[in-house]
């Protein structure tokens, strides 16, 4: 019963002051979030979803990571007010809320990658560009990031439950082997590898993009459309190389 009961006050703000001023923070700063980022995001399919960009591979990953990065305003932030407002909290709003999340954030993970992997053959390979990036090909490829992350996220349903007297979700306390073996697999893979496979693809992005800017400057042959299609390509790039690299630095493992 002592072992419950200390368990329990770990988690107590009369207890731990500051975990009430972490509580405020994350709860509004949420909501903060949500009034910049959803906004933002609609933004962004409405753009993707235009006649002219439809047949764009690079709008149709653009547009899809802003419908998981909206999921991933609204679901957290519904989940927060309710506990905020009724304090409720059971095995299967902990269970749903952290298997949704993971799957979000495993989709928005490997659509960054796609993207990425998708400008850096347009960089590296612009003869085969229409073979690779493909609009069919972009489809597919979303489905299968999309199937993938809800089957491989099944563990974190099956492994999340309440701390009995809290409104605490613990996720992977138990002695199975799978469950041991299956947080740090899923670390690896939605965080290590990404981060490795996004440092060295944005690099070689990076390099042949300065490498083409300095060609541009000594020779100024070709016609001025093929030079403003030219620049509006590298300046697509070096956004979506932007948001790549933002992905790096804020889910960085290291």
């Amino acid at each position: 019963m002592n072992n419950i009961t200390n368990g329990t006050s770990d988690f107590d703000p009369s207890v731990h002051p500051e975990l009430k001023i972490a509580g405020a923070i994350n709860f509004y700063g949420l909501f903060v979030l949500l009034g910049v980022g959803v906004p933002g995001n609609l933004m962004v399919i409405a753009v993707s979803t235009q006649r002219h960009n439809r047949n764009k591979s690079y709008s149709l990953y653009m547009g899809a990571l802003a419908v998981f990065d909206i999921i991933g305003l609204l679901v957290p932030g519904l989940y927060r007010w309710i506990l905020h407002q009724f304090s409720m909290q059971s095995d299967g709003s902990c269970k749903w809320g952290k298997y949704i999340s993971s799957t979000n954030f495993g989709c928005s993970v490997f659509i960054i990658i796609a993207m990425t992997l998708d400008r850096y053959l347009a960089v590296t390979s612009p003869m085969n560009v229409r073979r690779f990036s493909s609009v069919n090909r972009t489809r597919k490829a979303i489905i299968g990031i999309v199937i993938s992350m809800v089957a491989f996220n099944i563990p974190f349903y099956v492994y999340t439950k309440k701390i009995a007297g809290t409104v605490i979700c613990d996720t992977f306390n138990s002695d199975a082997l799978i469950a041991k073996v299956y947080l740090w697999l899923s670390m690896a893979l939605t965080t290590i590898l990404p981060f490795v496979v996004l440092v060295a693809l944005n690099a070689k992005i990076i390099n042949t993009l300065s490498r083409a800017s300095r060609l541009d400057t000594l020779k100024d042959i070709g016609s001025t459309l093929r030079r403003c299609r030219s620049y509006q390509a590298r300046q697509v790039t070096r956004m979506l190389v932007a948001v790549s690299i933002a992905f790096i630095v804020l889910t960085s493992p290291f």
